[in-house]
């Protein structure tokens, strides 16, 4: 099997996203400028992108080159954003991702607007308890009116606004838990 290779063409593809990306939303930002991509061979095992503030560098990994154009655009914007504010996913980088999200719109980019505010929406989940998330589990086993555990496990991670990720960790304990909570509830008619 062959593996994906940074070839010229595609460089040069990643740096015209990059200039188009720097000229939609981040015209009033000095520093645009010094913005520059190193292409990097090494494998990191779940990185798409990483970047270094004091070189203001965008490090992309081999699994960028899996990206389609939306996600690609997307991508920068993200380290873009982690460049401009100095920080993590903290409340300024979602408004200076929400604010790129608002320019990419205007500009009549409304696919790449909705990818921009869906990467803000990951890292927007609330801290909850395990004791929040039983008292919530119980809630909507109790009410009954579905209780296959997908549809349950679904309800769960939109009330408490994990990430898709996020609660497959949490499977098996949640599982274990619906599991009781089902062959309890008189209402238990659809199974997993």
């Amino acid at each position: 099997m062959m593996r994906a290779r940074w070839t010229a063409a595609r460089k040069r593809a990643w740096c015209a996203e990059l200039e188009g990306v720097l000229a939609l939303c981040f015209l009033r930002w000095p520093r645009a400028k010094d913005v520059r991509l190193l292409f990097t061979v090494r494998r990191a095992s779940n990185l798409i992108a990483a970047c270094d503030r004091p070189t203001f560098t965008i490090g992309l990994f081999p699994r960028a080159l899996t990206l389609g154009r939306f996600a690609r655009q997307a991508t920068l914007v993200h380290e873009c954003c982690h460049l401009l504010t100095r920080g993590r996913h903290g409340s300024a980088w979602k408004a200076a991702m929400r604010r790129a999200a608002r320019a990419v719109r205007k500009a009549g980019h409304v696919r790449l607007a909705a990818v921009i505010l869906r990467d803000v929406a990951l890292y927007s989940h609330r801290a909850v308890s395990d004791n929040e998330v039983l008292k919530q589990l119980r809630h909507v086993v109790s009410v009954g009116e579905r209780t296959d555990f997908r549809w349950v496990l679904c309800v769960v991670a939109d009330w408490a606004g994990w990430p898709p990720g996020a609660f497959v960790q949490r499977h098996a304990w949640l599982h274990e838990e619906w599991r009781e909570l089902a062959s309890a509830s008189p209402s238990s008619a659809k199974r997993d």
